[in-house]
């Protein structure tokens, strides 16, 4: 079964303040990226994950925004539940992902 790509990108709207917010402004969800090249090479997430992912088991971030906090906290409940739910969270910053796209684009799936 493969895995996909979902979540939230989130922004900060104003560095210079002290206490910099994240806000949620698009919902990864919409873009459909199934599969496994992505989530393999990103961040471990596939049947058989590659050996060296770039954002492997970060967990997800102390300060995300208040409505990604929820959809976590929901799964984690939903988890108690049923055993089962969303599994590997994980994150990186634009400016991780970008010096990679080259990389990325040359990464050749098994």
């Amino acid at each position: 079964m493969p895995y996909w790509v979902e979540g939230w990108i989130e922004i900060v709207w104003d560095i210079e303040e002290e206490n910099k917010d994240w806000c949620g402004v698009i919902d990864l969800n919409r873009f459909c990226l199934g599969g496994v090249y992505i989530s393999d090479k990103l961040f471990g997430l596939a049947k058989y994950p590659c050996d060296d992912p770039y954002f492997a088991k970060r967990g997800v971030p102390n300060d995300c925004c208040e409505y990604v906090a929820d959809k976590v906290e929901k799964n984690e409940e939903f988890i108690k539940q049923y055993g089962e739910g969303c599994i590997d969270h994980t994150w990186a910053l634009w400016s991780e992902i970008e010096p990679l796209l080259d990389d990325l684009e040359s990464y050749n799936y098994r």
